[in-house]
């Protein structure tokens, strides 16, 4: 999923190139890396803001400012679809600071990244901490917007039922980094069984699929024991084999030749489109959506929330540069007037400036720190 992404600091080699629809993998991280979204199974927030104040800092930075109202609008309609707009104005919390439940906390991951309104989005495992109802009305609301606004969306998910499978376009099956099926979802079963393996009644087919992979899980049709293809090299090799690779190469070949000649060859659509979402003071092929201070409106508006929501960092702040500047100023008392205090006042004056910047160090990695946790 990262490197589908374009996430790929964390790997130490990534070979095979990517485009996105005609446009190099490195220049879409240089220009477009806000089009192309992945939301990671962890949820991570700033603990001590609500949910609302979650939500609108997302729009904040993805929005022109005359779609202000709108913003807000879209906000209430999506805290209903997900059921999380009782608890707007609860914290969002963490393990140790107590707020929404995990349940919640997911959904507003979800908003959160629905908010991007990026062209390709990754979800991984994003129903984790869902009902099953939920999941299924979060995945059909996926299915909607990938529908309505042409967008590519690439989705994990842990225990699919078969509604949720029944959603995708496209599954990919992979053992052991071998990729052992990639084709349309409703002939995944079928194929699987024509190799030999069985599949039980009341089995799903994500369960059916995922038990194939595994050799204490799976089970053969009678009679198939021994020809049905096993580790993941025969699997891999089966499905080169079969008329839905050649099937999946064809594709690959005709979408290739459709952007070499139209317009999408050198993507001008997508450009203009994304130009067009910019704020005016925002070049076309910046990352950003908003301007420099817009952003950096934003984020103060973000840090007086966080030292609203959490004023007892804030009065221990000013309860130990208090203090210090007491200490600090009893080591500096009586410094001469003339040359010869020059030195201590100039010392002072540094470990003055320091302090404050090693107090806001420590309080930014605990903050990072509850973050993560």
């Amino acid at each position: 999923m990262r490197a589908i992404t374009n996430q790929r600091g964390s790997f130490a080699e990534v070979t095979g190139t990517v485009h996105y629809g005609g446009i190099p993998s490195s220049e879409t991280l240089k220009h477009y890396r806000a089009e192309i979204v992945y939301s990671e199974e962890d949820d991570i927030h700033f603990p001590t803001l609500t949910v609302r104040q979650t939500l609108f800092f997302a729009l904040l930075n993805k929005i022109r400012r005359r779609e202000f109202p709108l913003a807000r609008e879209v906000m209430e309609v999506m805290g209903r679809v997900f059921g999380i707009g009782k608890v707007f104005d609860t914290i969002v919390g963490n393990g140790f600071i107590r707020g929404v439940s995990g349940g919640e906390r997911k959904r507003v991951s979800i908003v959160e990244t629905l908010a991007t309104a990026a062209s390709i989005t990754a979800w991984d495992n994003s129903t984790r901490g869902l009902d099953a109802s939920t999941a299924v009305e979060y995945v059909r609301s996926l299915r909607i917007l990938t529908d309505t606004l042409k967008r590519t969306t690439f989705v994990t998910l842990y225990q699919a039922g078969e509604g949720i499978y029944n959603l995708m376009d496209k599954v990919l099956l992979i053992d052991e980094g071998r990729m052992i099926y990639c084709g349309p979802a409703n002939a995944a079963r079928a194929y699987f069984i024509d190799l030999g393996f069985e599949c039980p009644p009341r089995q799903t087919t994500a369960d059916f699929l995922t038990a194939v992979t595994d050799p204490v899980e799976r089970r053969f049709r009678p009679g198939w024991e021994l020809r049905t293809p096993k580790t993941p090299e025969e699997l891999e090799k089966a499905f080169k084999e079969s008329n839905l690779y050649g099937e999946l190469l064809d594709d690959v070949t005709a979408f290739e030749k459709e952007l070499e000649e139209s317009d999408l060859g050198d993507a001008k659509t997508f450009k203009d489109s994304v130009a067009h979402q910019k704020s005016k003071t925002v070049s076309g092929r910046s990352n950003y959506t908003v301007s420099f201070v817009r952003q950096v409106a934003a984020c103060t508006r973000r840090e007086y929330w966080l030292l609203k929501g959490n004023p007892t960092a804030l009065y221990t702040k000013i309860l130990i540069s208090t203090s210090v500047a007491f200490i600090l100023g009893s080591l500096f008392y009586n410094t001469p007037d003339d040359t010869v205090g020059m030195f201590s006042r100039g010392g002072s004056l540094s470990i003055s400036l320091l302090f404050n910047s090693w107090l806001q160090l420590v309080l930014s990695l605990q903050r990072l720190l509850l973050m993560t946790v």
